[in-house]
């Protein structure tokens, strides 16, 4: 479940209105989210605080003065058409301005869908961009969201010559010209996601230009042949942007996992922590440039849920859960 599903349900959830999987899925959720289940605990007191107020009793005068306000606004209100209509000149343009209100819209209901599609992200070649992928407008721009977050729409682990969806999801804080999208890829995972080979390696997977706030959503296609974890860069670069650029562990198996791994343990750089997460869980973990200062670790395997928090809590980060990625950030909270 992502974070907007269980913030959207919050009210529902508290009245008890949801249906029980529901319920428990929005539970768990809360269990593994911080971020979520602050915003749980801080509705149900705003809550306690309302219900505490006592009633105040309007004055008896109230309604009818409410009343009497809003008639004597009614009758000196003049329809604002109706004050265009009123001049002569005006006439013809407004009958102008709705004839081709009428031909646009007919047109944009008219035109196929990929036109849409293929306008809402401008790419820097020729490609048609699928189904389901656009920029829109951001429902809510927060401070503790990052400008990169990574989703995924196969399962993990991934299997060895099994295709992976990957889904780059770039919401920047501030406007962005010409930005671009870079990935270098690590030798022996394959993507089949065409892009723009740049001199100091890796490839151009998408090139644009943001609002703050929006949303872009870049399908990203991967695979490997071997197994192991692999570690895949991305980048987000633009002018006058100082980048934010994070690491994707990828687990890929030659068939499922039949070892169990108890513990994760050991005086471990950030990096060497996620490979062995991602490892060990079978999850796919992605983490901004955190820093690389070894740190001794001994965490217990159980839900991936549970290793990824013990993990941020260790090292003051935050973490989210986008369509079974999960991604680990630093943050600064205001």
């Amino acid at each position: 479940m992502r974070c907007q599903q269980a913030l959207d349900r919050l009210s529902d959830y508290i009245e008890g209105t949801v249906s029980p999987p529901m319920q428990i899925a929005l539970e768990n959720h809360f269990a593994e989210c911080p971020s979520c289940a602050r915003e749980l605990a801080s509705l149900r007191e705003c809550l306690s605080l309302l219900q505490q107020l006592e009633p105040v009793d309007p004055p008896a005068d109230f309604r009818a003065k409410v009343w009497a306000r809003i008639e004597a606004q009614e009758q000196a209100a003049v329809p604002w058409w109706r004050a265009l209509l009123d001049r002569p000149a005006q006439r013809v343009r407004v009958a102008a301005t709705a004839v081709a209100l009428v031909v646009f819209t007919a047109a944009a209901l008219l035109l196929p869908k990929s036109a849409f599609d293929k306008s809402a992200i401008k790419l820097g070649y020729d490609w048609p961009l699928p189904q389901g992928f656009a920029a829109k407008p951001a429902a809510d721009l927060f401070t503790g969201r990052p400008d990169l977050v990574v989703s995924s729409r196969s399962k993990s682990p991934l299997a060895v010559g099994e295709e992976a969806a990957l889904v780059l999801e770039v919401q920047p804080k501030q406007d962005l010209k010409d930005a671009r999208i870079v990935v270098v890829r690590p030798e022996g995972l394959l993507s089949s996601t065409r892009g723009i080979s740049i001199p100091y390696g890796g490839r151009i997977i998408w090139q644009g230009s943001l609002k703050a706030g929006d949303i872009v959503s870049v399908p990203l296609n991967i695979s490997a042949r071997t197994p192991g974890v692999y570690r895949l860069l991305i980048r987000l670069e633009a002018a006058d942007y100082p980048g934010y650029g994070c690491r994707v562990f990828v687990p890929v198996t030659a068939s499922e996992r039949t070892e169990a791994v108890t513990f994760i343990s050991g005086n471990l750089s950030m990096d060497e922590l996620l490979a062995r997460t991602a490892l060990a869980t079978g999850i796919i973990v992605a983490s901004d440039l955190s820093s690389q200062r070894p740190l001794p670790v001994n965490i217990p395997v159980t839900t991936p849920g549970r290793v990824v928090s013990q993990i941020c809590s260790q090292r003051g980060l935050a973490w989210s859960v986008s369509d079974g990625v999960y991604n680990i950030y630093e943050v600064e909270y205001k």
